[in-house]
């Protein structure tokens, strides 16, 4: 459900921005053209809902509420100025339409059953003012009938096909969230009991501890990425911290490095064999840059120079360290750093 409103939330701001943008081209000789017909009043409203829009799209704290509701306020309003001052000769019917889909595509059904039910009051208000020869132009009263006949028809139609193609379209993203929470689950579970097997083998302790330590770091990195399953990727700072004690190292995360989860498991793994490695330095101080991790510790990396050469039989090559006497620096290929 999480997912699918995001998406909505996208679509819509995507919507929006290109109302705006591709607005800009429509308003300026609509503008052209109410000046030209001394359409003034016309002119004035078109500018006001484009500003709206403009204004609710650029400020940062508008809601998705208040987005929508202003669009389809707008639409509806500018729809109705248009079809006072020009009649079945404008654009007016279309701006009506358009406000009920928008609604039907992004709100719940109250709000577009009420976009409805404004389409169809101001096509009332158009007809009264029609009889009483008070528009610029005049038509049948039968015409302004078929007229809003057909826009109900029109509008019911179009909103209960997306509302349902909407609905069956929010269930299945709804069953696929389930099916990767119980996978998720499954997954982690399965990990909590392969590291419990190894740390029962008591006899095995000393051979086996560096297993145990390998199976906790693919336990915490998927952890991480069971958190925010949505992302794909694992925050390296995060990823660290979930590694080694607390009070053996300390995280400077300057560069927002990200590992992608197709590489998670192959870094959690390298990076718990090189801490290991590095345990009779701690304190350790990471210092997570835009695209390495510069290591310090306690005293010279140099005497230590050889146990490094053994992460060769680990998943970090000897080629992602540079190992100097007061640091290491790591490069991983992969990592992300946003911009």
């Amino acid at each position: 459900m999480k997912a699918f409103l995001q998406r909505r939330d996208e679509l819509f701001r995507i919507l929006l921005k290109s109302i705006i943008y591709f607005g800009a081209v429509a308003y300026i000789p609509s503008l052209i053209a109410c000046l030209h017909d001394e359409l003034y009043l016309l002119a004035v409203i078109d500018t006001l809902g484009y500003l709206s829009l403009v204004g609710v799209y650029i400020y940062p704290g508008a809601r998705y509420e208040l987005r929508l509701f202003t669009t389809v306020f707008v639409t509806l309003f500018i729809g109705a100025a248009v079809l006072i001052e020009t009649g079945p000769y404008g654009a007016g019917h279309i701006w009506l339409l358009c406000a009920v889909f928008i609604a039907a595509l992004f709100s719940r059904p109250r709000i577009i059953i009420t976009s409805i039910i404004c389409t169809q009051l101001i096509m009332l208000i158009y007809g009264v003012l029609n009889e009483a020869r008070m528009l610029k132009h005049e038509i049948p009263s039968l015409s302004v009938f078929a007229i809003s006949a057909n826009m109900l028809l029109i509008s019911v139609t179009v909103s209960l096909i997306t509302y349902f193609l909407l609905r069956s379209l929010q269930e299945e993203v709804e069953e696929q969230e389930n099916l990767m929470r119980l996978l998720h689950h499954r997954v982690k579970n399965n990990l909590q009991a392969f590291e419990s097997l190894i740390a029962l083998s008591s006899d095995e302790i000393d051979r086996s501890s560096g297993l145990h330590h390998r199976a906790r770091a693919i336990s915490a990195a998927n952890n991480l990425l069971l958190d925010a399953p949505e992302t794909g990727m694992v925050d390296m700072a995060e990823l660290i911290r979930m590694l080694t004690d607390a009070s053996a190292m300390a995280i400077d995360n300057q560069g927002k490095l990200s590992v992608h989860a197709e590489k998670l498991n192959e870094v959690a793994v390298g990076l718990s064999d090189l801490i290991e490695i590095l345990r009779d330095l701690r304190p350790l101080r990471f210092t997570v840059l835009e695209d390495t991790i510069l290591i310090q510790g306690e005293g010279s990396f140099g005497p230590i120079r050889d146990r490094l050469r053994l992460l060769n039989h680990s998943l970090i090559p000897a080629e992602w360290l540079d190992v100097q006497d007061e640091h290491i620096i790591l490069r991983i290929p992969g990592l992300k750093s946003p911009r």
